[in-house]
């Protein structure tokens, strides 16, 4: 299961990219792997996985959201990307 969660977890790095940045207006400290076994776990308890994984994609795409606003921000102050 955890090597499952490990390949989603890189398809998903893939996808959004730069995740580091995006999951730091997330969860402050928190492994994203940890946050998604402890909703995996604590969902299938209460019987409310999708609720849950719902609601994280909710938050994901606020973050993500946040973060191309603040790279576009960025690019207009200093004429240029500073990715790394």
């Amino acid at each position: 299961m955890l090597r499952v969660l490990h390949d989603k977890i890189k398809m998903f790095e893939l996808v959004v990219g730069e995740i580091d940045a995006i999951l730091g207006d997330l969860e402050e400290g928190q492994d994203f792997a940890a946050l998604v076994l402890e909703l995996w776990t604590s969902g299938r308890q209460a019987g409310h996985v999708d609720k849950a994984f719902d609601e994280l994609a909710e938050r994901l795409a606020g973050a993500k959201k946040k973060y191309s606003q603040t790279k576009k921000l960025d690019k207009i102050l200093f004429q240029r990307d500073f990715e790394t």
